[in-house]
């Protein structure tokens, strides 16, 4: 048996109690409590990532109506955030990040505006300065980051939940 069999077992029970203790959950809210921790909390760790990518960016060069307008990378960063959502009737909870679109940086610019268009989404005739992604490769270097956090959040705020049902004897 390998090192690497070894460490992925002595993981997955306690993952997998998660589980089973999730699916006693009856009740959508309480295992939207269970669940949402764990979004939170890996979303928090990709939106550093993005923001750590974003200023490496460089100032953002674009056209306007009125002429060329400059972002400072830092602006960018700054814009970043994460929108959370619970679907009411899949149960589905969601953590969204990515610009906000009502931060407004100094000089009335609005990176939200055109951070598609620095990432590569979207092809632009607006934009001078040369695409530079920073999300996906942020997503791509903190993705083992994301899986354990998402993994020891999920164990912990399962454990709270069922005992918190135990101790009122509603489980």
């Amino acid at each position: 048996m390998s090192k690497r069999t070894v460490v992925v077992m002595s993981h997955r029970p306690s993952f997998m109690a998660a589980v089973r203790g999730l699916k006693q959950l009856t009740s959508k809210s309480k295992r939207n409590q269970a669940i949402r921790p764990a979004v939170n909390k890996t979303a928090t760790v990709l939106s550093k990532a993005m923001k750590r990518r974003a200023r490496g960016v460089g100032p953002i060069l674009y056209r306007t109506k009125n002429g060329p307008k400059t972002i400072p990378a830092n602006q960018l960063a700054k814009s970043i955030g994460i929108r959370r959502r619970t679907y009411r009737r899949s149960g589905f909870v969601v953590a969204i990040i990515g610009p906000r679109f009502g931060y407004t940086a100094p000089g009335d610019v609005q990176p939200s505006a055109i951070a598609a268009f620095v990432e590569g989404l979207r092809p632009s005739d607006s934009l001078l300065s040369t695409p530079k992604a920073f999300a996906r490769p942020a997503a791509r270097e903190s993705l083992q980051a994301m899986k354990s956090t998402f993994r020891r959040e999920f164990i912990a705020s399962t454990k709270k939940v069922l005992r918190g049902l135990r101790a009122k004897g509603s489980l």
